[in-house]
């Protein structure tokens, strides 16, 4: 099987860029920022896009950290880089922008904005909540006025925040605001590097109960709202998949880490990491085989991008053989 085929055929063609591992935020799910990388310079970047043009079918890139805004000038030289390519994009950020110049020429320059909104009210001790909902509420609206094509809310269920979701949806939605929802992780065993611990994660993790709760909400919510980018399957599985993260992705959607490695996924990383975007050019067969190796060690989660990739545009059936559940 070619490298990012599926059995139909279907080209996965959706990598994700860690720009930088660097954060201005401690959320209590994230230790992005603990991690240290020699990262690539901007130029490398521009080099892995277009390595991956000529190797893969590449057309959507999610570029996130971290938080990459904090490379102020070398982003938006990534994002021209991207645009005179034609390559579509999403820049993911929390909203925090101090430089207000900067935050003029990214909206102007950016097709995408996609911003942290979670909730609007703190979900537990350190939690960033109140600053994320406050700079991820107004960078989504200037983008809005700026024009920028494409705007998303990102939302991360929380524990006895169904309501708040629910009004942040709806309020999205008056604003034609695209919302996509994300159950809360956290690290499985060591290969989940910068997914707190589910210990760190107690406070703020729904329970069962609760992801009943949003599960109907969400659904409910879906039947009068099309800027839910979330399939209804994923709002549906919630009770089954969110709490104990045990969905499993079938095939590979390929993240590249901040200094130029290979993971199996966004969350986690693994044998791939003995290559890099480099590597794309003659060692395809060798990174397919070694991905194998690390989806089968794969002990689960309940991404809401992956989760979308791994179901077809034209319907939600696909999603029925397209996943397995980790086995218990």
């Amino acid at each position: 099987m070619p490298l990012l085929l599926d059995d139909n055929g279907m080209m996965i063609n959706h990598p994700t860029y860690f720009l930088t591992m660097k954060c201005n935020l401690r959320c209590n799910y994230c230790k992005a920022w603990k991690l240290k990388r020699n990262e690539l310079s901007i130029e490398e970047w521009k080099d892995c896009t277009e390595i991956l043009k000529r190797t893969t079918n590449l057309c959507f890139i999610s570029m996130m950290g971290g938080e990459i805004t904090l490379l102020k000038d070398g982003l938006i030289s990534i994002i021209e880089h991207l645009n005179s390519n034609n390559v579509q994009y999403a820049v993911i950020t929390n909203g925090v922008i101090p430089d207000h110049e900067f935050r003029r020429k990214l909206l102007q320059k950016s097709h995408n904005i996609s911003a942290s909104f979670d909730t609007l009210t703190p979900a537990g001790k350190s939690d960033n909540t109140m600053e994320k909902h406050y700079h991820g509420q107004e960078i989504l609206f200037q983008a809005k006025r700026y024009g920028v094509r494409d705007v998303l809310g990102l939302i991360t269920l929380k524990k006895g925040k169904v309501r708040e979701v629910r009004d942040i949806i709806n309020m999205l939605y008056r604003n034609g605001i695209w919302v996509s929802v994300n159950s809360i992780h956290y690290a499985k065993d060591k290969s989940y590097d910068w997914i707190a611990s589910k210990k760190d994660i107690e406070l703020v993790q729904p329970s069962q109960k609760e992801y009943e709760e949003y599960s109907e909400m969400l659904m409910d919510v879906k039947k009068y709202n099309p800027f839910m980018h979330n399939p209804v399957r994923y709002f549906k599985e919630l009770p089954k998949y969110a709490r104990k993260l045990n969905w499993k992705c079938k095939y590979w959607v390929p993240a590249i880490d901040s200094d130029g490695t290979l993971r199996p996924c966004i969350y986690r990383t693994g044998k791939l990491k003995k290559f890099t975007y480099l590597d794309f050019e003659d060692k395809l067969d060798q990174i397919e085989k070694v991905f194998d190796e690390d989806r089968k060690a794969c002990k689960g989660c309940y991404w809401d991008c992956c989760h979308i990739l791994n179901t077809s545009p034209k319907n939600e059936i696909i999603a029925e053989y397209q996943h397995t559940e980790v086995e218990e």
